[in-house]
């Protein structure tokens, strides 16, 4: 704050027109962005929000699995949107397993409803003897955000 005022009071530290100029312009924008904020959220602005509201989940989730008892089967929740829901989407899922992180890419179909699984096959529990060794599948439910 004392150099804001030293410098506007000494014209030989930048007092001068254009100074004031740029400074002017930045708390003229200031004031004014904080006077919209304070405006009723109808009409325009409300239409531009919609406009503009972000119609995507994050592209990367992270997914920790459970997998109840000797259920050879892991499952797990996957979040999209309305939009995502209606258009498809595609997702990275970061699964971590351990001290490994598996990176997985899939597919949401147009269409899907809240509560759909998504079965990733292989991605399951290790079942079976070593020598006729089986993974059990991930299931995904889809969970739509409102």
């Amino acid at each position: 704050m004392l150099q804001f005022i030293n410098a506007a009071a000494n014209p030989g530290l930048g007092g001068g027109v254009a100074w004031w100029a740029h400074i002017g312009g930045f708390i003229f924008g200031i004031i004014f962005l904080n006077l919209i904020l304070l405006l009723p959220n109808v009409g325009v602005r409300t239409k531009i929000r919609r406009v503009t509201a972000r119609k995507g989940t994050p592209h990367l989730q992270v997914i920790r699995p459970i997998g109840p008892g000797p259920d050879p089967h892991l499952y797990g929740v996957i979040t999209i949107t309305p939009h995502e829901a209606v258009a498809g989407t595609r997702k990275l899922i970061n699964i971590p397993w351990g001290f490994h992180k598996r990176l997985f890419r899939v597919s949401v179909p147009a269409g899907i409803k809240e509560g759909s699984k998504l079965r990733l096959k292989g991605l399951g529990k290790d079942v079976g003897s070593n020598s006729g060794r089986e993974r059990g599948n991930l299931y995904l439910k889809v969970r739509i955000q409102t």
